[in-house]
């Protein structure tokens, strides 16, 4: 679909229109520009792989930065599996400093006996994590040992 014509109001909205007469050409008064935060992260960026289990109810941690980094986190999986006479049930979350609370950021799922799961955010865009903060799992119900394992993109800002 090609938009051939100005969105209705944008022109009054920028304060360009004078007189009742439209200017030439809309980019002689807006100049176009273009995000490049993206493109400089993309060239710092590094992947982490954690391993563990989860063995009991609550909040595991599985990624978070040190206390004097922020993370911009572009990529963030979690894998689980059970196997015979395993089940689990939870949701990837993110908890706040010092783990007072927790916020789920995919919806809740369960896993019978001898599954695998890959669970995502159901986030659009970028995760920014300040110290203390954390992201992990959150575990409703578990019987025996859930393997886990968690891959992150992520680019360290320094503070």
């Amino acid at each position: 679909m090609t938009i051939n014509r100005i969105p209705n109001g944008l022109l009054g909205w920028l304060g360009i229109k004078n007189f009742g007469r439209n200017p030439v050409t809309l980019g002689e008064q807006v100049v176009p520009t273009w995000d490049l935060a993206k493109l400089y992260l993309e060239a710092d960026a590094e992947y982490l792989q954690v391993t563990s289990n989860i063995t009991g109810t609550g909040y595991t941690v599985v990624f978070g930065p040190s206390q004097n980094e922020v993370w911009v986190v572009t990529d963030y999986s979690l894998d689980l599996a059970t196997g015979a006479g395993e089940t689990w049930s939870g949701a990837l979350s993110r908890a706040t400093p010092n783990n007072l609370g927790q916020v789920r950021i995919a919806d809740n799922r369960a896993l019978a006996a001898s599954q695998w799961l890959c669970t995502v955010p159901a986030l659009h865009g970028d995760i920014y994590l300040a110290p203390g903060e954390s992201l992990g799992v959150n575990t409703d119900a578990v019987v025996g040992t859930v393997d886990l394992v968690g891959n992150l993109r992520f680019v360290r800002l320094p503070i």
